[in-house]
C-alpha cells in the first residue's frame, strides 16, 4: 500500500508514467490536471477577472504567473510566442493605455504601485501617493474594476475577429 502512495507522489511530483517495472499492480493511475487549465470558450467575466487579479498579484513572480489562466487567453494568442513575459507586457500596456489621460493618472498610479512596483503594504503604498487608505483602497477597486471590464472587452472582440 506504501508503494502505491510513493507511485501517486512520483507522478504529481512530475516522474513519468511509463516506469512501469516500479508501479505495484493494484495502484489506480490519477489523472493529472494540466499545469495551466485551458480558458473554457465560455469563459465568464468573473473567472477572468479574477485570473487578472492573480496576474496582477503574481506580476513579479514569473514562476507564479506561469500558471495563470490569462496565459490561454486569445488576447495573448494574438502576439504569437506566449510566456509570462508576453502576459507581463500585456498588462503594463493594457495600463498605460487605459489610464493615460491626466484625470486617470492616480488610477494608474495606484495599479503601479501596489502590483508592478509593490511597497512592502498597501499602507506604504497610499503613503506614497498622499491619499489616505480608504481613498487608496477605492482608487485600486476602481482601476481593477475598469482594467478588467477593458480587457474583457478587447478578449470578446478577439474571439469575435
Amino acid at each position: 500500500m506504501v508503494k502505491g502512495h510513493i507511485y501517486v507522489g512520483l507522478l504529481k511530483a512530475g516522474v513519468p508514467a511509463d516506469c512501469d517495472e516500479f508501479v505495484p499492480a493494484d495502484t489506480p493511475v490519477p489523472l493529472l490536471a494540466p499545469r495551466v487549465p485551458p480558458s473554457p470558450s465560455g469563459w465568464s467575466f468573473p473567472d477572468f477577472a479574477a485570473a487578472l487579479k492573480g496576474a496582477l498579484r503574481d506580476y513579479s513572480r514569473v514562476d507564479l504567473l506561469a500558471a495563470n489562466p490569462l496565459l490561454r487567453s486569445r488576447l495573448l494568442a494574438a502576439r504569437g510566442h506566449v510566456n509570462p513575459a508576453t502576459l507581463q507586457g500585456l498588462l503594463s500596456e493594457a495600463v498605460e493605455t487605459l489610464f493615460s489621460s491626466p484625470r486617470d493618472e492616480k488610477l494608474r498610479r495606484v495599479i503601479e504601485l501596489t502590483y508592478f512596483h509593490p511597497a512592502p503594504k498597501q499602507q506604504a503604498a497610499a503613503d506614497r501617493l498622499g491619499l489616505s487608505f480608504g481613498t487608496y483602497r477605492r482608487y485600486l477597486t476602481t482601476a481593477l474594476g475598469r482594467l478588467a471590464r477593458w480587457l474583457w472587452d478587447q478578449e470578446r472582440e478577439t474571439r469575435a475577429g
